[in-house]
């Protein structure tokens, strides 16, 4: 299995070259590094490849597992810059026969389901009582003893409907 984890906070990380690059060492950790590889090491030790050579590298070296499982969390998180590339290359992972697991905000979802065939949406609402169980932890932890700011939290919690 193989992960990304997107956070606003670090849009330059999340272009699809650096993506590609970072799905590629995490395979290149589970087993040996092919002599394609490699040779795009030697070619771009002056310069960060191109994508292009980086996403032919994944799409051949899933052939050396029987399944690739790709997780990428948060997708809504990616800046608008980088979704449109982002998307190109989870097309290119699917058609390769990489599984795929993306969670994303409602809002984003539209995207991916126009852009990838074998999606699946599956909708995940937290329960009401871990709400109400995260909000009092949160608020002892920050040794927050106010009852109406805890009322009005838990009011809010009942509104937010799973999200």
């Amino acid at each position: 299995m193989i992960y990304v984890y997107f956070n606003y906070k670090s849009s330059e990380s999340q272009s699809q070259v650096k993506i590609a690059g970072n799905l590629l060492k995490q395979l290149v950790a589970e087993a040996d590094i092919p002599s394609d590889l490699e040779s795009l090491y030697e070619t771009s030790k002056a310069k960060t490849p191109e994508s292009a050579p980086l996403i032919q590298l994944l799409k051949s070296y899933s052939k050396n597992f029987s399944s690739i499982y790709a997780v990428f969390d948060a997708f809504d998180e990616c800046g608008d810059d980088n979704q449109e590339d982002v998307l190109d290359l989870f097309d290119d992972l699917e058609k390769s026969g990489y599984k795929l697991l993306i969670s994303s905000r409602p809002q984003t979802l539209d995207k991916l389901q126009h852009r990838l065939t074998k999606t699946c949406p599956l909708e995940v609402h937290a329960h009401i009582s871990d709400l109400k169980i995260y909000v009092n932890r949160r608020m002892s932890k920050a040794k927050i003893t106010d009852k109406i700011l805890k009322t009005e939290l838990l009011k809010l919690v009942r509104r937010v409907k799973g999200m």
